[in-house]
């Protein structure tokens, strides 16, 4: 009977795919982060006069109320810029409240005047919002909001 020799490269030409699905089994991404970086980035533009005003922040714990990171009225005619906010827990919801004050209930927006704010979790759009002369004004004034949910980080 003849003995089969074993050559050292085949067994380990064998045994590699094995060890690399173990080592993919085995990594990780991480743990899902419990807090996010929010920034909120805005345009707009024929702003005059209208009372343009924009509000971002989340929920307090207690959910009664909201701690905000405020621009709040904006004077100029046109404007872009980045309201950049501190970590957020996943346990929050984070909004941004886009207005035209002076914009009256039953009024309508001038064309060509908008407001555009996106809410960029960990530097990935997640929600866009825009008013502007095709918005429906709310009962005061023209305004809307968008809200990232607590469940949707």
């Amino acid at each position: 009977m003849k003995k089969l020799a074993l050559h050292p490269y085949l067994l380990f030409a064998v045994l590699l795919p094995l060890l690399g699905c173990a080592a993919e089994d085995a990594r990780t991404d991480g743990p899902t982060p419990t807090m996010h970086d929010v920034k909120v980035r805005y345009t707009g533009a024929k702003l005059s006069g209208l009372g343009a005003y924009v509000n971002a922040g989340c929920n307090k714990e207690d959910g009664t109320s909201t701690a905000t990171n405020i621009l709040s009225d904006i004077p100029d005619a046109s404007v872009q810029g980045t309201i950049k906010s501190y970590k957020v827990p996943t346990s929050k919801d984070y909004y941004v409240t886009l207005a035209f004050k002076q914009v009256k209930a039953g009024s309508k927006v001038p064309s060509g005047a908008y407001l555009k704010a996106d809410i960029l979790v960990d530097d990935v759009l997640r929600k866009s919002i825009q008013i502007d002369n095709t918005t429906a004004s709310g009962t005061l004034y023209v305004m809307d909001q968008a809200t990232v949910q607590h469940d949707e980080w």
